[in-house]
């Protein structure tokens, strides 16, 4: 069985999950052998319906979000601090020392892996370089709010020279802003996640770089846990099985495109 649900917007698309997870329970919950699912947020009401599920003696994988305490199995997901951090990197290289301001996009402030993506990346600046100055952009929960908002940073700092979105959802806000503000060329600009608009956006110059996060791998490996479990009898080895993450720019997006 497969259910879709949407995050977009409001907060309708997570009360839709657990309102999926919730009848599923109800109607399979003692029928059901394995459960694989990607939190839209770290929620207690998520924890608690997951948690049933697991006292059902159902095998529960996870993608992205965690919850430690919900009897899951593991959850399957890139290394967020690190996310972070490889994007600060790449940044710090091209920007070599420079002084200024780096927009961040936001993500969900209730996602626990958007969190420690933002927590890598303040970091790693940091440390490396401290004459960098990281304005937050909050999550306005609506693409044109966010572009606008971004827009208005864009126009009235003249001292941004870098931006970073850790989400696919802000990726092309963040292009638009730069692509309005006629600033697209003088602000080094790194996306989140690979699809058919990001990829133009790359190879169009307005983005240098996407930090890609693997989410065919992750889906992958989330049915393979649960099938070496329920087939074969073999756990996972750790709670937090790690996906690759990758640097893609306009020379090696060739090589990615099977999965636009």
């Amino acid at each position: 069985m497969e259910y879709a649900f949407s995050t977009q917007g409001d907060n309708s698309g997570n009360e839709r999950q657990v309102e999926i997870l919730k009848n599923l329970y109800e109607e399979w919950g003692d029928r059901l052998d394995g459960l694989l699912t990607a939190p839209a947020i770290n929620s207690p009401k998520l924890q608690c319906i997951l948690a049933r599920f697991s006292g059902k003696g159902v095998s529960v994988v996870l993608i992205d979000n965690d919850f430690e305490d919900c009897g899951r199995l593991c959850c399957i997901a890139p290394n967020d601090i690190y996310t972070g951090r490889l994007a600060a990197e790449l940044m710090n290289l091209v920007l070599k020392g420079r002084k200024g301001t780096v927009l961040v996009a936001e993500g969900d402030e209730l996602s626990w892996s958007h969190k420690m993506n933002l927590t890598g990346f303040e970091t790693y600046f940091k440390e490396h370089n401290p004459h960098i100055a990281i304005l937050r952009a909050k999550d306005l929960r609506d693409e044109e709010a966010n572009c606008r908002q971004m827009l208005k940073y864009f126009q009235e700092i003249p001292d941004i020279i870098g931006a970073y979105t850790m989400r696919a959802r802000n990726t092309m806000p963040l292009c638009h802003a730069l692509c309005r503000s006629g600033r697209q060329d003088e602000i080094f600009a790194v996306g989140s996640d690979l699809f058919p608009e990001s990829a133009q956006m790359l190879r169009d110059g307005v983005l240098e770089a996407i930090i890609y996060k693997a989410p065919y791998e992750k889906g992958y490996q989330g049915f393979k846990v649960l099938f070496e479990c329920l087939i074969k009898g073999n756990v996972p080895k750790s709670a937090a099985v790690s996906v690759q993450i990758s640097i893609i720019m306009q020379n090696n997006i060739r090589f990615f495109e099977d999965f636009i």
